[in-house]
């Protein structure tokens, strides 16, 4: 029982971090506001985080943790069973739904301001997928890679996954004439 009683206050210290940090450009909240707004004491936060960055980091690496799993499952299959044709857009599909699947997570752990490892760890899985998706198409869809292979792209890709009308055939199109205009303008 006491466990369980544990549990539940873990979970609603990272909810209230979660909800109190949505807004970006708005500062981090601190420990003595998390614990106000879920009427805790800030040494129950500290039986659970020992502050800010812990609780940033354990869910930095929930994320990680599913990421993997989810990208190189998916990298597995689509290499092996997939025909090339299907691949491109079940792959933008595959990071699409993983990204809005925890979609408040991700825009706060991303935030640019937290200057965080995951956000070159998650440039690095969309890198990853980009690159076996050049495999398929060494020359036909440079599109995706033109944006997935910088950085800026990444962040560009991100704010638009953030939009609440945002589903795979639209962000696919996106990419794909963001991509476009890259590309031409290389060229």
């Amino acid at each position: 029982m006491k466990k369980r009683k544990s549990e539940r206050t873990r979970d609603k210290i990272i909810d209230m971090f979660y909800q109190l940090n949505q807004e970006p450009g708005k500062p981090i909240s601190t420990v003595p506001e998390i614990c106000d707004a879920i009427e805790i004491s800030v040494s129950t936060f500290y039986c659970h985080f020992s502050g800010i960055g812990d609780l940033i980091d354990h869910e930095s690496a929930k994320l990680k943790e599913f990421w993997d799993r989810h990208i190189d499952n998916y990298l597995r299959y689509a290499e092996t069973s997939t025909p090339a044709t299907i691949f491109t857009h079940d792959l933008v599909a595959a990071i699409v739904h993983g990204f809005i699947d925890r979609k408040k997570q991700h825009l706060v752990l991303l935030r640019s301001d937290l200057n965080l490892p995951f956000r070159r760890y998650m440039y690095n899985i969309v890198f990853k997928a980009t690159t076996v998706h050049l495999k398929y198409y060494p020359n036909v869809q440079r599109e995706y890679a033109a944006i997935f292979m910088t950085e800026g792209g990444f962040a560009t890709a991100i704010s638009f996954l953030a939009r609440d009308d945002m589903n795979v055939d639209a962000f696919t199109d996106l990419l794909f004439n963001i991509g476009n205009a890259v590309v031409c303008a290389t060229n």
